[in-house]
């Protein structure tokens, strides 16, 4: 699954998840975080499915550390960043 966020700002310790943006064989979907009033149990069953398959992204060192505080514990990751930076 393709992963991507967009967050109020760039500190992991103050900023939150605006956006999250999946892409999967079915389609590609955008959440509003900030359409749930309490996001953590919102997204724990989404969470689940998301670890067992793993997700893939650029620059998930940034994702993933804004996800975790939702409560999100990756499975299988794929950094493409990294990946390009281990190549060039």
């Amino acid at each position: 699954v393709g992963l991507d966020t967009e967050t109020t700002g760039l500190d992991h310790a103050t900023d939150r998840v605006r956006l999250i943006q999946l892409a999967t064989c079915q389609g590609t979907f955008i959440i509003d975080v900030f359409e749930f009033p309490d996001p953590k149990s919102t997204f724990e069953e989404l969470f689940e499915v998301l670890a067992k398959f793993g997700v893939v992204g650029h620059n998930l060192g940034f994702d993933l550390p804004f996800l975790m505080k939702l409560g999100f514990v990756p499975g299988r990751v794929f950094d493409t960043m990294l990946t390009s930076q281990v190549l060039h």
